[in-house]
């Protein structure tokens, strides 16, 4: 269930001019917070965003296909995906479970942000792609393909 305000905020008295901003909500269900607390950890007052125990259950091709979607991006024939928030420790045993579940080969990439620190991505080996294509394209909505390195 969708609210959508279709009036800037605050409120304003009624002018009859169009709106110049539109605010959504969506309602809060149990099993969004089931997935919240698998992915968020509290620290000192910080929702910080980790690699779940039980990642190699959850992870399923039409997840992976919605997190190519959201965090990846195609580069010199292969798929990167943006794992920046997570320990070098997590990303690795993403690639582990990548190998375990999918038979997809992938690499850590190790990056240096603007502001200094230390971030590893991971990189799915151009060997793999065409297997990758196969498990995650049914998944993809036709305006993401080109992170796959599909023309539409």
């Amino acid at each position: 269930m969708y609210k959508i305000y279709t009036s800037p905020w605050p409120k304003p008295k009624l002018s009859g001019k169009e709106p110049s901003q539109y605010l959504f909500s969506t309602k809060c269900l149990p099993i969004i917070s089931k997935w919240h607390s698998l992915w968020y950890k509290e620290i000192k007052g910080k929702y910080i965003k980790v690699v779940p125990s039980n990642i190699e259950e959850v992870l399923t091709p039409i997840g992976l296909a919605h997190w190519i979607m959201g965090d990846g991006y195609f580069d010199n024939d292969c798929v990167r995906i943006c794992t920046d928030n997570f320990s070098k420790q997590e990303v690795l045993i993403l690639t582990e479970v990548l190998d375990r579940k999918f038979g997809i080969k992938s690499t850590l990439n190790k990056r240096t942000n603007p502001n200094g620190n230390i971030v590893w991505r991971l990189r799915i080996s151009k060997l793999s792609m065409e297997k990758l294509k196969k498990l995650v394209v049914p998944y993809f909505i036709p305006e993401m393909l080109y992170k796959l390195g599909i023309k539409n």
